[in-house]
């Protein structure tokens, strides 16, 4: 018997070095997410399209695009809702030096 494969709705679009896209599905979402749950998937899939829509010379090809991610995910920081901790308890269990250090606010700048 054939198994059919099901899926899921075009959740994002990346724009590749070729100009096609590559469409990030519902069920590839998931499995990035269970892969990484102290991240905000959906969050940083957002981040990597405008990155890949700002950066023409910089676009992944197809072949290359689901390690893109993979290490974009790999590199992305924990928000603190993720972790589910408040901005005070996060405050409380990192050094002033990990905190004036952290410049992932500069992200894209």
């Amino acid at each position: 018997m054939n198994q059919v494969i099901q899926f899921s709705e075009v959740q994002f679009k990346i724009i590749l070095k070729d100009g096609s896209l590559f469409e990030v599905d519902g069920q590839m979402v998931e499995m990035f997410q269970q892969a990484y749950p102290r991240i905000n998937v959906r969050e940083e899939l957002g981040k990597m399209v405008a990155w890949h829509f700002s950066n023409e010379a910089k676009r992944k090809t197809r072949r290359g695009i689901k390690r893109s991610i993979n290490s974009w995910l790999n590199a992305a920081k924990p928000s603190v809702n993720q972790v589910g901790l408040s901005q005070r308890d996060h405050a409380k269990q990192t050094s002033i030096v990990e905190r004036v250090s952290d410049l992932s606010w500069a992200d894209g700048l």
